[in-house]
Formats: structure tokens, C-alpha cells, sequence
């Protein structure tokens, strides 16, 4: 199965807390779940790391 390599920069790990009003309330993981199922169809799978 092939797989996908999500490299997040610094300072991410903030996303949803830091500045919501700037920045939205969508968390760092949530984004990546988002990422896992989008290609989850696809037959690929997702690692993740920052």
C-alpha cells in the first residue's frame, strides 16, 4: 500500500488554540485525520510528523 509522508512545520502543533481569530479552530490533528481519509480511498495510507 503506498503511503504519504505529511511533514508539518513548527509551531503547528498551536493550530485551533493560538489566534483562533486569525489562524480558525481546526486542529493540527484534525487536519491530518482530514488528510488520512481523503486518501484513504485512494488505497493510500498517511504518516505524519512535524
Amino acid at each position: 500500500m503506498p503511503s504519504l509522508f505529511l511533514l508539518n512545520g513548527p509551531n503547528l502543533g498551536t493550530l485551533g488554540t493560538r489566534q483562533p481569530e486569525i489562524y480558525g479552530t481546526t486542529t493540527l490533528d484534525q487536519i491530518a485525520e482530514h488528510v488520512a481519509a481523503e486518501v484513504a480511498g485512494r488505497g493510500w495510507t498517511v504518516r505524519c510528523s512535524q
